[in-house]
């Protein structure tokens, strides 16, 4: 072995051994309330998202990281966060802000969530009962855009509210990456201020999408562990609880990408702790509703698929690859009356 293969193997050696310590000193920090060296890796990560167009989030100040100012969202001694409105003002001016971003579409796909709640009769199996729990629905969807499950769960609000249920948000949990609470919309903490107005979030730490890790982002390999083992617990509680539940989530862990040499959207596979978690939760009887969904302030697609458990591995990526041919089928559609929208004319597919 020549001199400078030897130290370029050791400069490797030693840089594994580095990022290990790293890594260790960043996974003591998870029992604390301040954790400097997590801020420190994850502020990369947001910057790196808010800079990307069309970002539609900023990231938090460093002001917000300590002490009493330091949001729940971004306390990673917590996992579970539960509901937080203290008036129903706040939660109709978080479901309000859909009407905004997508203006004159909103009756149209309000329409279309509540002939798919209303077939499947959801609302009504929330509530537990002496003979059984409430019944625990798996939202599962692609994920082209950062705000998509925020959207869904918006719209589920809004077909409750025509019925006449208005505390939904107690019967509605997100799960999200850990990196979102770094995030601001306008003046507002994306889970503090938003997603826990209407409904509660789980924290997990995906490996790819938004949160990829970069090289030297790797210390961050062992909290990332610790993290998803404790979001595993939480998701088994919430599914063996009495009450019912609605549960968003991107199975996949991570943002579609679009390929520009292919032409073409592809939909990563759902990960195998998500999709071992769907198995486990449909094995206690929770049900798994299936949507594709392109949300845009031009137009938007959403395209339920029918109900269905799963109880595999093979079933799980069946759901992943009917989202995909759903998204090519309803984007071929779509680009037909929407001629002028390029990201209709983009297929999708599963990898």
């Amino acid at each position: 072995m020549n001199s400078e293969s030897l130290r370029s193997k050791m400069h490797i050696q030693h840089s594994a051994l580095s990022n290990m310590v790293s890594a260790g000193t960043i996974a003591v920090e998870l029992s604390k309330e301040t954790t400097p060296k997590i801020d420190e890796q994850f502020l990369s990560i947001a910057e790196r998202v808010s800079a990307a167009d069309g970002s539609l989030f900023s990231v938090i100040g460093k002001e917000a990281l300590i002490g009493s100012m330091r949001p729940d969202g971004i306390k990673h001694n917590l996992t579970y966060l539960k509901p937080n409105p203290i008036s129903d003002e706040e939660v109709r001016n978080v479901i309000s802000l859909e009407d905004l971003m997508l203006g004159q579409q909103i009756p149209g796909l309000k329409d279309k969530f509540a002939d798919y709640i209303d077939r499947h009769d959801i609302f009504s199996q929330l509530q537990p009962n002496k003979d059984k729990p409430g019944k625990k629905f798996l939202i599962v969807s692609n994920h082209l855009q950062l705000p998509d499950q925020g959207f869904t769960l918006g719209f589920f609000h809004k077909v409750a509210r025509d019925q006449g249920i208005d505390r939904l948000e107690n019967f509605s949990t997100a799960v999200i990456g850990r990196v979102i609470g770094y995030f601001q919309f306008g003046g507002l903490n994306v889970i503090d201020d938003v997603l826990r107005k209407v409904g509660s979030v789980l924290k997990t730490f995906p490996s790819g999408g938004s949160e990829a890790l970069s090289t030297e982002q790797e210390k961050l390999m062992i909290f990332r562990g610790i993290c998803n083992h404790h979001t595993k617990q939480a998701f088994h509680e919430i599914i063996n609880s009495r009450q019912g539940q609605l549960i968003f989530m991107a199975p996949s862990g991570e943002q579609d990408k679009y390929s520009k040499e292919n032409n073409v959207v592809t939909m990563s596979a759902f990960s195998k702790s998500t999709s071992q978690l769907m198995i486990d939760a449909c094995n206690d009887g929770a049900i798994v509703m299936p949507v594709f969904v392109d949300y845009g302030a031009d137009a938007s697609i959403v395209e339920f698929i029918e109900p269905r458990q799963v109880k595999n591995m093979d079933d799980c990526r069946e759901v992943g690859k009917e989202i995909a041919r759903t998204g090519s089928i309803q984007r071929g559609i779509a680009s037909v009356k929407f001629p002028d929208i390029k990201r209709f004319k983009v297929p999708i597919e599963y990898s």
